[in-house]
């Protein structure tokens, strides 16, 4: 993330709560390395792709300070920001992932 828009700040609470919402939920008192392992990639299979968009359009919006192409951001400013903000938790967001939704 470039150190504008807040969104690195906004992503590191979002990812604590995606911590959160795999290891305390359904977790044995003591869970195995392959228990943590698979919980710690169920958290990057539902993180990776909204944060990759967000770090996406912070980069986009500071355009020419970034290199031309470096991405591409199909979002207008509106779309982005209901994106940005309509965000519920890291389960919701794995629920629509899995149904292809948003």
């Amino acid at each position: 993330m470039l150190p504008l828009q807040g969104q690195g700040a906004s992503q590191g609470f979002e990812d604590a709560e995606a911590l959160q919402a795999f290891f305390f939920a359904d977790v044995t008192d003591h869970p195995t390395a392959l228990d943590v392992h698979e919980r710690l990639n169920d958290v990057f299979q539902t993180r990776y792709s909204r944060a990759s968009l967000i770090q996406g359009y912070s980069r986009w919006a500071v355009r020419p300070a970034t290199k031309e192409g470096e991405t591409k951001v199909k979002l207008t400013t509106v779309e982005f920001m209901d994106y940005n903000c309509s965000y519920d938790g890291a389960r919701d967001w794995q629920y629509r992932q899995q149904r292809g939704l948003r």
